[in-house]
């Protein structure tokens, strides 16, 4: 089985609809055609605050991050409920919703999946293994986007565990770009990531 981070839009349906497909993924899950960690009904008003209005998580504790997991991690950098980040360790890079939307800011991958989740919408968001699309496709319906979990929790470790991000050219470090800061041709390290491997946001 692959781990996947998987999006499907029920804007348009409507959040009761996105709570029966979370109903359905349930389902499944217990007749095992996926292993379902964890998943939530998304909703963000106009001005981005996210809300949880449904939820499944059999995650038990998880690792490395609080409250949830990946989604968990996914829904507080989106400026979900305040403590979504507690104990992920990013100290005070996360201090709210504009500190939040700056690191997503350099990270084209990060960018992309809170681009799943647009100001207005509703979205269900889960974290599941599968050997197959279509039992997930099932529960879903149209509109289902994949991203390979694997690299979405590296790209959340590392992101997060980077120096902030200046919010003004006064702020940032002067000196040499060396080491971890630049690759082989001085370009930053994500850039470097994003533009030599094959994207990993999208399967």
């Amino acid at each position: 089985m692959t781990e996947y981070i998987v999006f499907a839009d029920f804007t348009e349906r409507g959040t009761q609809a996105a709570l029966r497909a979370l109903d359905r993924l349930e389902a499944a899950h217990r007749a095992g055609t996926v292993a379902l960690r964890e998943a939530r009904v998304i909703g963000r008003d106009a001005e981005g605050e996210a809300e949880i209005v449904g939820e499944v998580d059999n995650t038990g504790t998880a690792t490395g991050f609080a409250v949830g997991g990946l989604i968990g991690a996914l829904v507080g950098l989106m400026g979900g409920p305040a403590g979504a980040l507690l104990g992920f360790g990013a100290g005070g890079l996360i201090g709210g919703g504009h500190d939040a939307r700056r690191v997503i800011e350099t990270n084209e991958g990060l960018e992309e999946l809170t681009a799943e989740i647009p100001p207005g919408s509703t979205v269900v968001v889960a974290d599941l293994d599968e050997e197959s699309t279509d039992p997930a496709d099932a529960a879903l319906g149209p509109g289902v986007s994949r991203y390979l979990a694997s690299r979405v929790r590296r790209d959340l470790e590392d992101t997060l565990s980077s120096p902030p991000v200046p919010q003004n050219a006064s702020d940032a470090p002067t000196g040499p770009i060396t080491g971890h800061e630049a690759g082989p041709s001085g370009e930053g390290e994500s850039a470097r990531e994003s533009g030599r491997e094959e994207h990993w946001w999208r399967r």
